[in-house]
C-alpha cells in the first residue's frame, strides 16, 4: 500500500467519523443545543461591544428555559454590585437544585446601568468566602471548596463595560455561568 492510498484512507475515515458523530448529534438534539449555545453566547458578547442607548433583550431562543427573569442591576460601587451579583448566582444555583434540572438553564438576564467599578470573579468570590463561607456554592479558583461552580465568561474578566449579563446553569460544567 503506498503513502497516497493510505493518506486517502485516513482522510475518508476521518470524514466518516465526523459524519457519524454529526448524524448522532442531529438525532439526539445535541447539535441544536450546541449551536444555540454558541449563538447565544456570541450574541450576548456582541451586545456588550455595540454601543446602544437602550438595552436590547436576549432573543427568545436564547432563553433555554422559559423561566428566565429580566432584571435591572443598578449601582456602580464594586462591593454592592458584587454582592448583588453573588445573590443572583446563588439564586440560580438554588433554582437548578430545587427544580432538579439536568440540562442547561437560563436564570437571569441582568441589565446593567451606568459604569460599574472593577467587579471581578475574585471580588464576588471574596464575598462568598467571607459572608457565606462557601455553603451555597463553591469556587475552587479562589479557595472556596473543591469544585469550580462559578464560571466567569466576562470579556476582559472585569465587569465594567458590559450592558447585559446572562446568568445560566451550564450542565456540562455543573456550574453557574456568568456571560457578558
Amino acid at each position: 500500500m503506498n503513502k497516497g492510498v493510505a493518506l486517502n484512507f485516513v482522510i475518508m475515515l476521518i470524514i466518516a467519523v465526523v459524519g457519524v458523530i454529526t448524524f448522532i448529534m442531529l438525532i439526539t438534539g445535541s447539535l441544536q443545543n450546541a449551536t444555540t449555545s454558541i449563538y447565544c453566547n456570541t450574541y450576548v458578547k456582541l451586545l456588550n461591544i455595540i454601543p446602544s442607548s437602550e438595552g436590547p433583550t436576549i432573543p427568545e431562543m436564547c432563553r433555554i428555559k422559559k423561566h428566565i427573569e429580566s432584571e435591572d442591576l443598578e449601582g456602580t460601587d464594586n462591593k454592592i454590585v458584587s454582592r448583588k451579583l453573588l445573590a443572583y448566582i446563588i439564586s440560580c444555583w438554588n433554582n437548578v437544585d430545587a427544580l432538579h434540572i439536568e440540562g442547561n438553564y437560563s436564570c437571569y438576564e441582568l441589565r446593567l446601568s451606568g459604569n460599574i467599578e472593577n467587579v471581578t470573579e475574585e471580588n464576588v468570590s471574596r464575598i462568598l468566602v467571607r459572608e457565606d463561607h462557601c455553603k451555597s456554592i463553591e469556587n475552587s479558583d479562589y479557595g472556596c471548596g473543591a469544585k469550580d461552580q462559578i464560571i466567569w465568561e466576562i470579556g476582559g474578566d472585569i465587569l465594567n463595560t458590559q450592558k447585559i449579563l446572562l446568568i445560566m446553569y451550564d450542565a456540562e460544567k455543573d456550574g453557574v455561568k456568568v456571560v457578558g
